[in-house]
């Protein structure tokens, strides 16, 4: 659903609905939601618990560390930077993460 867009502050919401429509209009099938920042995803992660226990993850840090990662890989996959050198290391651990949480599910 669309409770997600509650979490938001009007700004950040106003951002994801624009890039959304110009993506609608470039022929990408997308939604708001996919048009959040990783910053918009760990805000919401953050500040409520019930979604925290939704996902079964762990503390506050636990999630910001895990977040920070992701938006770290995202951003040299982005930016075409050498993720083998860098990366690696930071990879086995999402993909050992991932594998958790889809075994456990």
């Amino acid at each position: 659903e669309d409770s997600w867009t509650q979490r938001m502050s009007a700004a950040r919401l106003k951002k994801a609905q624009a890039l959304a429509d110009e993506r609608r209009c470039r022929g990408q099938a997308c939604e708001s939601l996919d048009c959040l920042q990783f910053s918009d995803l760990l805000q919401i992660l953050l500040e409520h618990a019930e979604e925290r226990d939704a996902f079964g993850v762990e503390p506050r840090a636990a999630i910001k560390r895990v977040i920070k990662e992701f938006e770290s890989l995202r951003n040299n996959l982005a930016h075409a930077q050498d993720i083998v050198t860098c990366d690696w290391a930071q990879i086995a651990r999402m993909a050992q993460r991932i594998e958790i949480l889809t075994t456990e599910a």
